[in-house]
């Protein structure tokens, strides 16, 4: 029995919303995509891919300046080819004219039963792992295009797009004046957030929390990003915003979004279809997924309405000895305490990072768990993904594991 799965990858730029996807819009010969989704990364999405060069006119409208939005989407069927025994009807229509050799060859059975005389059919049943009943994964995102770079000569273009988590870093408060939002609910005050580019707000099962904040916290001051803003009070609750695609946005623990609130265990063993494993243990890494700190400061320091200079601060733990240490300054008014434990306990998940390339399933996202089996291991380890990255055409993924269970 073969296992047998196909690629396809269709991309569009400004197809108009909620209409069919129209074949006017679509970029023309995309011979390379790279789509990845990171939790420790905003943007959590970003694709990058190639296609052919189109007319200028066309190309203008691509401008990133203008907010162009693309469409991806990409797929994988899934199939099956097994020898199953076939009838007599097979049999004869196999014989026509021929002799029990031709048959023998056509299917490859022994003619030493009456059996023999009937010929093996090549059938296909849809297959997917861990019993999922469709026969077929896929991504289907609309991101925001950021860079676009035609190259001349080769008359190739190459594009960048990203979710919505860009519009949040872009958007700062371009008045003269603060703007005040009083009294208000955590969850009433990110839907005003996100209202503000043009998105909608939802609320993970994991980030429930909903307090009522009120004060300087809930001013978004002069020449601030919508990010700086609404980021430092998330964080007291352990939460972010994650965007899925250029306007649908979450909020999620840190570092534990799973992709549209489903989560599943896949497992992964290098006897079957492993191509890769790499363990890095570091308490340096140059990214916040490999930096391991046990303790932590949050420094704040801002201008209060009367326009004196304020500052407080968050410890992590308070007592006791560390291994490492790390110091965050934020420019924003103290939104309580919570931040630092929230950085020493997402870390103590790090230091260990796992990465392994395999097979592409669309299915999987973030947020699930890996049951993975390295050389020289007799049982599966559970590990979580935090890092997806997948290959087209190559049809490869490349999964970002860490440990479940943090270091205490």
């Amino acid at each position: 029995m073969t296992r047998i799965d196909t690629h396809t990858a269709e991309v569009y730029i400004n197809n108009p919303y909620g209409q069919a996807l129209n074949p006017a819009y679509l970029v023309a010969g995309v011979n390379r995509v790279d789509y990845s989704l990171d939790v420790d990364r905003s943007p959590y999405v970003v694709a990058k891919l190639e296609g052919i060069l189109p007319d200028a006119a066309t190309l203008a409208t691509w401008d990133p300046r203008t907010s162009p939005r693309l469409i991806v989407s990409l797929e994988q069927r899934f199939g099956v080819t097994d020898t199953n025994p076939g009838t007599l009807a097979d049999a004869s229509a196999v014989l026509a004219g021929g002799t029990l050799a031709d048959a023998s060859a056509e299917s490859d059975v022994n003619l030493a039963s009456v059996s023999a005389l009937v010929p093996a059919v090549t059938t296909r049943t849809e297959w997917n792992p861990g019993g999922q009943p469709t026969d077929f994964t896929q991504i289907f995102a609309t991101l925001i295009v950021t860079e676009v770079e035609p190259n001349y000569r080769d008359r190739t273009v190459s594009i960048t797009a990203m979710s919505g988590e860009f519009l949040l870093e872009d958007k700062i408060r371009l008045r003269a004046w603060d703007l005040p939002y009083g009294t208000i609910t955590l969850h009433d005050l990110v839907t005003e957030v996100v209202d503000l580019v043009g998105g909608t707000a939802g609320f993970s099962v994991q980030g429930d929390a909903n307090p009522t904040l009120s004060g300087e916290v809930t001013t978004w001051k002069i020449g601030d990003s919508l990010s700086t803003f609404i980021d430092p009070i998330l964080a007291v609750y352990g939460l972010r915003l994650y965007a899925e695609g250029d306007s649908e946005f979450v909020t999620a623990r840190i570092g534990e979004h799973s992709g549209f609130g489903l989560t599943s265990t896949v497992p992964i063993d290098y006897r079957e279809g492993m191509s890769n494993a790499i363990q890095s243990m570091s308490i340096s890494g140059g990214s916040d997924r490999n930096s391991w700190y046990d303790g932590a400061v949050v420094i704040y320091e801002w201008y209060n309405a009367a326009n004196d200079r304020q500052r407080a601060v968050d410890v992590y733990p308070e007592t006791g000895v560390h291994r490492r240490g790390v110091t965050i300054d934020r420019t924003t008014p103290f939104p309580g305490i919570g931040a630092a434990q929230g950085i020493v306990e997402r870390s103590r998940k790090r230091g260990v990072t796992t990465t392994v390339d395999v097979r592409t399933n669309y299915a999987i996202t973030p947020g699930w768990t890996a049951s993975t089996t390295l050389p020289g291991e007799t049982a599966p380890t559970s590990y979580q993904i935090t890092a997806l990255a997948f290959s087209y055409p190559q049809a490869e993924m490349t999964m970002t594991l860490q440990s479940t269970i943090g270091q205490e």
